[in-house]
Parts: structure tokens; C-alpha cells; sequence
């Protein structure tokens, strides 16, 4: 048995959509969301957001992909049909966006503004803990009337943004923990025009520089054939492939018949191939050249349900998928966050919002270092319906002396909640060890500090001489199914891989992996070979307070029929 085997990062492709089925996918998006005249649809292979010069507003469609591991990337190709001539209006942007809350954003994307003297180009804005940074990633002018391909990765603390597969900046984020990626685009006045086109969405739980810069390669490569070359070889590759008729169709049809020996035949392009020539005839020889390939790979997709403690299995069959079968499947199990975190001493607030979303110990003092005083307040807040509060505080420093009273706010003061279980409190006080709080009233939407949420917060009502430090502080939204919203506190989901042996599942399984409530850094993922049938068990280790779902996606890659 081998403990933990999958937090190696696995790499594979956890979406994809080229948006050639002419409806959006309800499996991939959530609801779009519409302001202005600005729509969103998907046609013509492409998903298209189009205002024809109405009201003006930036609408945006969000993946239901939400999370991100320590080494992942994201990218998308953007290019604006209209939107990018003077003729069309002052402003026209289109964005990858990466969206916590309000305090704490990523765009990345195509932007035009006239009277800000911007005009075409790639353009970077990122907001973390309400500090707005903007940067022209192509200092020169960028075509946005072409596609380009937008990337962002994170590796380690460190994000990187590329243009076509060159990279354009860095800089840090400690970890992306609850940020949901959004598509995005409009205008930002009436009567502006934009129809901008976004193709090939990718997410990969992966970030592998040599590959991503490859594109890049390709294109500069391309870019230097002679004037008017170029254009010669493209058209004859169209001409001596009509179906597909595009330079990337082509290529994907071409390589997917591949399972071998693709960096020589790479290796061989590079040394033999001679520019200008009929780069398509080329590619035609080499394929037929090599070996092996075939493999087929089958999307899945579906949803667990855990209503208690009995085991719930994801079978994958031989018969469905061939002797030798690869399952490469993620799973859902985070999903708790916060919109807003604030320290309320000095009659000041703090904003604390992005370290109390981050797993890394010792990062929201829960009382004021120092001049704190009687009712302080530590504030929590989420737009969602909640009645659970889960508080890591690990390492500590505890609480020992100080008294907190549990509030929250109703738009003019702070109003005791009622019937409290405050897991937090120990043998001393709260906040004297993990747990979650939870309580029965219904809090409404207020205004606090600017900000529209649900509040509530930990209000000192006697002072001691103890400064805790929490690590990590999450809201479960009464609608979310997660399992780290409705697991008891700290509890665990065990993920346990069986492989059938002679006909039977053994009593033991292969590989294991524990999760534990309130203590989830990112999604758990699964890339296994398989020989006979194969199915992964997951077990609570307690009963929840309300069925817990677990929804998967992924592929199976058939090794061998």
C-alpha cells in the first residue's frame, strides 16, 4: 500500500472545451452572467460575446472550475472580431480572469482604450488585497483583431503570464485557493461595439514551461518565412487538406494518431524540413513513418453522493474501456471560502481577506497586536447564505484569556447570534482550538466597510493579555453539497483504488488517499493504469449533516483494446 500517492501533482487535462457544439455546456459553465447589451453564446465554433452598440457593461460566463494546485495553468485564445478600430468605439476589452472577490481578481486579455490612450493591446490588471497593479504586457502594439493565446501558471508562489506561448511577467501569489475562472468581455460605454471570440479553453493541473512555450515557438517560426510564403504554404496545406482545412485542426488530427516516438519525429522536422515547402506533405511522410498510436479516449463525468459512512464506488469496467486503460479523473471536494475578512480595532478596518483563504499558518491575528481593546471585532463575511463557520488555528499562538462574544451585523449595529456551538472553544476560551461555529440565524445582506455580504463576526467582551493567530477561516454556503462544507469538523474522506486480481477486488487496496475536512490545499486527482477492472472507494470517516456530493470529470485513454 502506498500512503498519499497522488500529491504528486498529477499532469494531465482537467477541462477543455473548443466550443464546436453550438450550446454551452452546462457541465463545464455555470449561468452567464449579462450586463448591458453585451451577449454570449456559443456558435460557429467559437463561444462569442457580441454588443452591436447598446448599453454598454463587461458580461462574463464562469467555468464551475474553481481551484488550483500549486502547479497549474489556465489558458484560453482570444481575438476581437470588432472592437479594435477607433470606428468601433473608445473601449472594447476581453478578458481570462481569475475571481476570488472583489479585493482579490486576475485579467488577462485583450484590451483597447482610446481615452486612456490604449490601443490594442495585452493587457494585464491584477487586484490582490484591494491594490490594483495594471501592466501592457505587449509594450509594442498587439493585433487584437487576431487570435492570440492567453496563459496564466502558477509554480510554487509564483504566477506567469504568457502571450502566445512567450512569457511576458511574473509575479507572486502565495496560493490560488477559491479562485473561479471567468470568461469575460464587453464595453464600458453606450453605444461601443465589440464581438469578441474566445476558442480552445484549456485547464491544465500541470505547468510544464517547455510546452507551453512551444506555441510560441511555432509562431515566431511561421512569422519569419519570406513575404508572401507564408501565405503560399498555408493555402497549400489547405488545398491538399480540405477536411480539416485549418493549420490546427490538421495538426490535432494528425498527432492524435500518435502514441510514440513524437519527440523524434519533432527532432526530425527541426533537422530535416527545409522553409518554405509543403509543410503539410512534410508532416504526411513523418506520420506515416511512425508507429503505434490509436489510443481513444473517453470523456467522464458524473456525480458521488456520501449520505453517511457507507462506501460509494466509481467503477471503471474492461469491457467499457479495454485491457489496458488509463483513468485520468478529477474530483470536487473543495469549496468553502470567504468574500471578506476584516480586523475592526482603532476604529480602523484591516483587510485581511486573502490570508484568511490561505492554508499557511500564523496569518490573521484575531486580536489586535497592538492598542486592542473591548468590543474588537473579527470579521467574517460571504454573500451566500451561511451557518457554519470552520476556523483553523494550528499553530497558534491560542486564545488563553481573551473573551469573544459571537455576532452579527444587521446594518446598524452588532446583534448576538442565536443558538451558537462554538467548536473553537476548548477548556478555556474561543478560539482556544479548531472547529467550526455554527449557529441558527438567518443573516441578511447588509453594507459593512462598503462591502454588501452576510456578516458575522467575534466581538472581544473582555480583553486579556493573549494575542491569538488563526491560519485559515472558511463560510459554508447553506446551498453547497461539498464535502468540506457539510463533513463534521476535521473530519476525513478516504479515496481507496481497488484492481480487480483473478476476477475479485482484493480486500486491501492498491493506493489510498485521506483527505481531511477544513485541511484541503486543492482538488484531489487521479491518472492510473489499469489492467483488469479497476474502481475508486470513497468512505467518510463520519456521517455528515446533509448528503455530500462529490462531482467528477475527466477522460479514460484506451492503452489497448
Amino acid at each position: 500500500m502506498v500512503l498519499d500517492p497522488w500529491m504528486r501533482n498529477p499532469t494531465f487535462q482537467e477541462i477543455f472545451d473548443s466550443f464546436d457544439d453550438y450550446q454551452i455546456s452546462t457541465y463545464k459553465w455555470s449561468t452567464s452572467v449579462i450586463v448591458g447589451a453585451t451577449s454570449i453564446t456559443e456558435t460557429g465554433g467559437f463561444l462569442k460575446f457580441v454588443n452591436v452598440g447598446g448599453a454598454a457593461g463587461i458580461s462574463y460566463l464562469p467555468s464551475r472550475y474553481a481551484e488550483f494546485g500549486k502547479h497549474s495553468r489556465v489558458s484560453v485564445d482570444i481575438r476581437l472580431v470588432t472592437g479594435s478600430v477607433i470606428g468601433d468605439g473608445n473601449h472594447a476589452e476581453a478578458s481570462l480572469v481569475l475571481y476570488k472577490n472583489a479585493n482579490n481578481w486576475i485579467r488577462y486579455g485583450p484590451y483597447r482604450d482610446v481615452a486612456s490612450g490604449i490601443n490594442n493591446r495585452a493587457y494585464l490588471r491584477i487586484m490582490q488585497n484591494g491594490v490594483l497593479t495594471v501592466t501592457a504586457v505587449d509594450i509594442t502594439v498587439c493585433d487584437t483583431d487576431i487570435r492570440h493565446t492567453f496563459t496564466i501558471a502558477q509554480s510554487g508562489i509564483d504566477v506567469f503570464f504568457y502571450l502566445n506561448g512567450v512569457r511576458a511577467t511574473a509575479f507572486e501569489w502565495p496560493e490560488f485557493i477559491g479562485l473561479q475562472v471567468w470568461l469575460e468581455a464587453g464595453t464600458a460605454g453606450a453605444g461601443q461595439k465589440i464581438e469578441a471570440h474566445f476558442d480552445n479553453f484549456e485547464v491544465q493541473d500541470s505547468y510544464d514551461p517547455m510546452f507551453v512555450t512551444i506555441g510560441g515557438l511555432i509562431r515566431y517560426i511561421y512569422e519569419q518565412f519570406p513575404s508572401g510564403v507564408a501565405a503560399s504554404v498555408w493555402d497549400e496545406l489547405k488545398s491538399a487538406h480540405t477536411t480539416p482545412n485549418t493549420f490546427g485542426d490538421y495538426l490535432d488530427t494528425k498527432l492524435s494518431t500518435l502514441s510514440v516516438n513524437v519527440a523524434a519525429a519533432w527532432d526530425a522536422l527541426k533537422t530535416d524540413h527545409v522553409i518554405p515547402g509543403s509543410f503539410g506533405d512534410y508532416l504526411d511522410k513523418k506520420v506515416s513513418t511512425i508507429t503505434g498510436g490509436g489510443d481513444t479516449f473517453t470523456a467522464v463525468s458524473g456525480t458521488l453522493s456520501l449520505p453517511s459512512t457507507t462506501a460509494v464506488a466509481l467503477e471503471f469496467l474492461a469491457a467499457t474501456y479495454g485491457t489496458v486503460f488509463r483513468p485520468i479523473v478529477s474530483f470536487n471536494v473543495v469549496s468553502p471560502t470567504l468574500d471578506y475578512c476584516y480586523m475592526y480595532s482603532n476604529a480602523t478596518f484591516t483587510d485581511y481577506t486573502l490570508p484568511a483563504n490561505n492554508l499557511s499558518s500564523g496569518d490573521v491575528p484575531l486580536v489586535a497586536a497592538s492598542n486592542a481593546a473591548i468590543n474588537d471585532v473579527i470579521v467574517f463575511g460571504r454573500t451566500a447564505l451561511s451557518h457554519r463557520l470552520n476556523c483553523v488555528i494550528s499553530n497558534g499562538p491560542f486564545n488563553t484569556d481573551n473573551v469573544f462574544a459571537w455576532k452579527y451585523w444587521d446594518g446598524a449595529a452588532w446583534q448576538a447570534l442565536a443558538n451558537v456551538v462554538d467548536g473553537t472553544y476548548g477548556s478555556t476560551r474561543t478560539f482556544s482550538q479548531d472547529g467550526s461555529v455554527t449557529w441558527s440565524t438567518d443573516v441578511t445582506t447588509q453594507t459593512l466597510n462598503g462591502k454588501s455580504a452576510r456578516w458575522v463576526a467575534a466581538r472581544i467582551s473582555t480583553l486579556g493579555a493573549s494575542r491569538p493567530i488563526g491560519s485559515y477561516f472558511s463560510l459554508a454556503a447553506d446551498s453547497d453539497t461539498s464535502f468540506d462544507a457539510h463533513a463534521p469538523f476535521g473530519t476525513y474522506l478516504y479515496m481507496e483504488v481497488y484492481r480487480k486480481v483473478g476476477g475479485a477486488y482484493p480486500l486491501r487496496p492498491d493506493d489510498i488517499m485521506i483527505l481531511q475536512q477544513a485541511n484541503l490545499r486543492k482538488n484531489p486527482s487521479v491518472d492510473i493504469l489499469c489492467y483488469s477492472d479497476t474502481k475508486i472507494v470513497f468512505t467518510l470517516s463520519a456521517t455528515p449533516s446533509s448528503s455530500i456530493s462529490v462531482p467528477y470529470q475527466g477522460t479514460v485513454e484506451t492503452l489497448k483494446t
